[in-house]
């Protein structure tokens, strides 16, 4: 269908959305991270069309193809470099991706997004549901046991293949135009410690099946730290950089996977600057004034549910669906219904004209995801004994554990178009039955001494440490 750009007086008598201001911004940020590459029925997201050039920061470069998808190694990471990741497969449609792929992704999507994205009233939330998906899947192919029947049950899988479904969607989540940037990469940082614990086994299909650079590191050196934000920062545009430093690992860290996600897109029709207004947006604890950007689309898309009604807007790769809830709903509200991302993608959308204000924002976020996330006893099954034997060698003695996982993201709305970018980070350490229990004895306590023979030597209470009495 033809795109049209709206004039001043159009803007001004369209009605369809009058209400559109009071957005639900964290259910459009989520819809953008998690339909990328995955349109809907397996169709390929319809060809770009005129639009005026995105103003987002940074040029976009002509179309490059890559054989080997990863981030370039500059000559510092080259030297350290234990594995490359494999070719990128070639010729992959989006149609070659199941449905049940799909299932599992929006499924997981549906699982852990209200709790990702918290309830703070004060700040805007922001989460990438297939950053943490492909980290949490190479762990799912070292796991064994409770423990993998766990991490798949986590990742909505039932007998799905999905280290040969993440292959075929890397390919299609890494590209790159002159309307449009898609980068997804994978990384892992080896201890020197213990990088000999690792079966090759796993190493492989981490390189082969989800195309992850493998490097071997000192997690104490300042410069494994510096070379590891170098990474992170160029695979996302220099728009995240997570600062780490040798304190923020674990002593006894074993290996850290990152995932990183980059996406740049142009709005079909853009917005123009000359109709932006600054105008009240409703937060939860309070009016504020903002600057909304005013538009609209003759090939928007929108529907109508239970407590919210949502439009889609097209960009030149993939689109975003903005779900306004009704008054006195709440995005949490709608998020506690464990299947609203899949009934919301799956609902019969139907064509439109739209006429739409948005406000203009850029903002970044971060989640301790093992926290977040521990409402599903996500701590439990990756921390209370796992079974990760399917990534070790039969002589190791290492007792692998999750010891964190964190998320860093970044979005910018702005009226050429859409830029946004995550990191999520997964860190494996050693000896989760020896993780030190912290006791702080700053209220009254007893103390027992006993000898070594098995007598009871002293009973005692302290109730004021300060107190003391002289002897007689």
């Amino acid at each position: 269908m033809k795109t049209t750009a709206m004039s001043e007086k159009d803007v001004k008598q369209k009605v369809s959305y009058k209400g559109m201001r009071f957005l639900a911004l964290v259910l459009t940020i989520l819809m953008l991270f998690s339909v990328t590459a995955c349109a809907p029925n397996g169709e390929k997201p319809p060809a770009p069309s005129e639009s005026k050039k995105s103003d987002v920061k940074n040029d976009q470069p002509d179309e490059t193809k890559k054989k080997t998808p990863d981030v370039d190694q500059d000559d510092v990471l080259k030297k350290i470099l234990l594995a490359a990741p494999g070719a990128k497969l070639d010729g992959v449609k989006y149609d070659d991706i199941s449905a049940s792929c799909r299932a599992a992704l929006w499924g997981f999507a549906d699982k852990t997004s209200r709790l990702a994205l918290g309830d703070d009233a004060d700040k805007n939330a922001l989460y990438s549901p297939i950053s943490l998906y492909y980290p949490l899947a190479m762990l799912e192919a070292g796991s064994a046991g409770t423990t993998r029947e766990g991490l798949r049950d986590l990742l909505c899988l039932s007998d799905q293949d999905i280290s040969a479904e993440l292959r075929k969607l890397y390919s299609l989540m890494t590209k790159e135009d002159k309307d449009s940037i898609e980068q997804i990469a994978n990384s892992a940082w080896l201890s020197n410690n213990y990088k000999d614990d690792l079966r090759q086994e796993w190493l492989d299909q981490l390189s082969n099946d989800y195309y992850a650079s493998a490097f071997a590191v000192d997690f104490t050196d300042t410069v494994t730290s510096e070379q590891m934000n170098t990474w992170v920062k160029k695979a996302t545009r220099d728009k995240i950089d997570p600062k780490f430093e040798p304190d923020y690992f674990d002593p006894l860290v074993m290996f850290v996977l990152i995932n990183t996600l980059y996406y740049k897109a142009s709005w079909r029709t853009s917005f123009d600057e000359k109709l932006n207004t600054e105008d009240t947006f409703h937060t939860p604890t309070g009016d504020v004034k903002v600057t909304f950007m005013n538009g609209g689309s003759s090939d928007a898309m929108h529907v109508e549910g239970d407590r919210w009604r949502a439009a889609q807007l097209n960009l030149t790769s993939g689109f975003v669906r903005f779900v306004l809830p009704d008054s006195g709903v709440t995005p949490e509200m709608l998020l506690e219904d464990e299947s609203f991302l899949q009934d919301l993608r799956n609902s019969t959308w139907q064509p439109c004209e739209l006429a739409i204000t948005v406000p203009k924002f850029t903002y970044r976020s971060s989640i301790n995801l093992l926290e977040a996330l521990e409402p599903i006893s996500v701590i439990t099954l990756l921390q209370t004994d796992p079974d990760f034997s399917g990534l070790l060698k039969e002589e190791s003695d290492a007792d692998p554990y999750v010891s964190k996982i964190d998320q860093q993201s970044f979005i910018a709305f702005e009226e050429g178009g859409i830029e946004a970018a995550a990191m999520t980070l997964v860190e494996v350490s050693d000896e989760c039955a020896m993780m030190p229990i912290e006791i702080k004895l700053d209220r009254p306590f007893i103390y027992v001494i006993e000898d070594d023979a098995g007598a009871p030597l002293f009973v005692g209470i302290v109730r004021n440490p300060q107190t003391s009495r002289s002897l007689e």
